[in-house]
């Protein structure tokens, strides 16, 4: 796992919403390499070089790239915690095959649709990605935030191109719980309710979430699509281990999208349960 983002080093057991957001179509997932990592009371490191997907069946996943990811807390006592974090990414592409694709779902993986689609981008050298992120928690209120471009290098006198995404997203525990954050791993954590379900009358926790977020795929000759949508969240943690999610997703897509019925605009509304049990 290439340490990049907070949304993506967060575990997708303890991320608010039920699917990462949109502009983590940019960051290089899993790839066989070596990382090394460090840090403090208040601060985090790590590095890596990686190769191939180890699938290694999609030739968009070949080639080798370097990531790096730094993280500072200025603020972090009394229920309170500030976090900063930058990242990068340099990849160079595996010259037999020249080429790069990115792609995102409306944030549901139960959807089959691409929404957002940049085909295959081809006479590529190297890509890279930067990333900025940002997370505070206040008590039961929370508040985060990425940025991410993706600078794509190209040869035969192709055009280079830029592509962004970004998010902004905040929380609320109603039952009073806050989120908890481990500085070590610079991620969130999983929600330990105060009063667990059927334990001294206890129903909680209960927390309300709203998330937007925008991708731009659009750049030169690639017409790829831009997308925005708004979340609603509404997640029950009755015990340790145990939550019920509910989100509702209002996508809005320009013409350059790729709907179900080909090209064009499309803007559904989309309505997802979730009933989840770690171990």
């Amino acid at each position: 796992k290439e340490p990049m983002s907070l949304e993506w080093q967060t575990s997708a057991r303890n991320i608010t919403f039920m699917e990462r957001a949109l502009p983590t179509a940019f960051v290089p997932s899993h790839h066989v390499g070596i990382k090394v990592d460090t840090s403090g009371s208040r601060w985090s490191a790590a590095a890596g070089v990686f190769g191939r997907d180890i699938n290694d069946t999609d030739p968009n996943d070949r080639g080798w790239g370097v990531t790096g990811r730094v993280t500072y807390m200025p603020l972090h006592h009394h229920g309170m915690s500030l976090h900063l974090g930058l990242s990068g990414a340099y990849r160079e592409t595996d010259q037999k095959f020249s080429q790069l694709r990115f792609q995102s779902r409306p944030e549901s993986h139960l959807s089959e649709v691409d929404f957002v689609n940049s085909q295959a981008i081809r006479a590529v050298a190297n890509h890279q990605v930067l990333g900025l992120e940002a997370a505070g928690v206040w008590g039961p209120a929370s508040i985060q935030s990425e940025y991410i471009r993706t600078f794509v290098e190209r040869t035969n006198g192709r055009s280079n191109l830029e592509f962004d995404g970004w998010y902004l997203y905040g929380s609320y525990f109603l039952t009073g719980e806050a989120r908890p954050y481990y500085p070590r791993r610079s991620a969130f954590e999983a929600i330990s309710p105060r009063r667990p379900f059927l334990q001294q009358g206890g129903y909680r926790a209960c927390e309300v979430a709203i998330r937007y977020r925008h991708i731009d795929l659009n750049d030169a000759t690639i017409s790829g699509g831009a997308q925005g949508d708004v979340t609603s969240a509404l997640n029950w943690y009755p015990r340790q281990h145990l939550r019920v999610m509910m989100n509702y997703i209002d996508v809005s897509t320009d013409a350059n999208a790729a709907g179900r019925r080909g090209r064009g605009s499309d803007n559904p509304s989309l309505i997802e349960f979730r009933f989840q049990l770690d171990f």
